[in-house]
């Protein structure tokens, strides 16, 4: 599954999945700034370290939660 979505700086994106049974679900997302043609590149959600719970805020600084 591929989502593209582009987004103003204070707009959110929502994504409901079923993670694997396997346990080595993983979404990532790539960012890039207005001001800036660097690709920037993130796992925004890895099975172990996210479990239930995915919630990241995107900056130019980096994702913080």
């Amino acid at each position: 599954m591929t989502l593209v979505k582009s987004c103003s700086n204070v707009e959110s994106v929502t994504f409901d999945f079923c993670k694997h049974i396997s346990g080595k679900t993983l979404f990532y997302c790539t960012f890039t700034w207005q001001d800036s043609p660097t690709l920037h590149w993130f796992d925004i959600y890895e099975n172990g370290r996210d479990a239930d719970y995915c919630d990241w805020s995107v900056k130019p600084s980096g994702p913080c939660r």
